[in-house]
């Protein structure tokens, strides 16, 4: 089975994601964040369901409402690596 560990970054972009919005409705706080790990958790099936990232084809990314979930698949070591999560109008650079 496919490991899922997520980079410091994107554990902290979880926790970021999830004050900003629970500021405003806790309810849909926790939904987002739900929804945002059941997605990450579809890849322990289909790990290469996520399109190649454009800059840098060493990442591939789910969009997840609008969210991106940027990760690296190590095939070798059968891992997943969740390195940011970012709302989709952010401008990246990897």
């Amino acid at each position: 089975m496919i490991e899922i560990r997520f980079h410091p970054i994107a554990t902290e972009d979880m926790r970021d994601i999830y004050t900003y919005h629970a500021q405003f409705s806790l309810q849909y706080a926790d939904s987002l964040i739900e929804g945002l790990l059941n997605t990450i958790e579809v890849l322990r099936e289909f790990p290469e369901i996520g399109r190649k990232y454009p800059e840098n084809e060493l990442y591939r990314q789910l969009i997840y409402q609008n969210y991106r979930i940027i990760y690296k698949f190590d095939k070798q070591e059968n891992k997943i690596i969740v390195m940011i999560i970012v709302h989709c109008s952010r401008q990246l650079r990897i």
